[in-house]
């Protein structure tokens, strides 16, 4: 073998192994859902989608909120909306619309799918109840369809944009 070649063939061996290297690195830095969600996010949107097709955001310009996961799937979760008429004034009585729970979580990484079980929710019907939601991350932008209620106005299916808290 003469010495070009054998500089070529080096060439090609060192460069095989760093694209080795490097594909690897990015399948390390690769996370999986579960992992993304760790950390807090903050709400940005909130749209109540009506099976006629209608959208309303009853809980007003100002609404806020903040979901956050942990590692061991613990959640909390709590969405408050803009100010309403006072009720009695005691002060376990909002003058505001309230969706506050806590609780575990659970992901299925091939759906793309997060289930949330509330310890105590401020809806006692979703006390111990598991419900399913799609999640889409992008970025530091966290989409999520969570699964229809039925209301007096009609079932719904609450769709909510988070960012991540910083």
């Amino acid at each position: 073998m003469n010495r070009c070649n054998f500089v070529s063939l080096s060439a090609i061996a060192v460069t095989g192994m760093g694209l080795c290297l490097l594909s690897s690195n990015a399948l390390a830095q690769q996370k999986s859902l579960k992992e993304q969600l760790v950390g807090t996010w903050t709400l940005a949107s909130v749209v109540e989608v009506y099976q006629d097709g209608r959208k309303e955001n009853p809980w007003g310009p100002a609404v806020k909120g903040a979901v956050s996961f942990d590692g061991n799937g613990k959640v909390l979760l709590m969405i408050i909306g803009t100010d309403l008429p006072a009720p009695s004034g005691k002060p376990q009585e909002s003058s505001r619309l309230v969706v506050a729970y806590f609780g575990t979580y659970s992901v299925d990484e091939a759906a793309k799918t997060v289930t949330y079980t509330a310890e105590r929710a401020t809806t006692p019907t979703f006390d111990g109840l598991a419900r399913q939601a799609s999640v889409t991350l992008n970025g530091d932008e966290l989409r999520q369809t969570s699964a229809s209620i039925a209301t007096p106005q009609g079932t719904m299916t609450p769709n909510l944009v988070f960012k991540r808290a910083k």
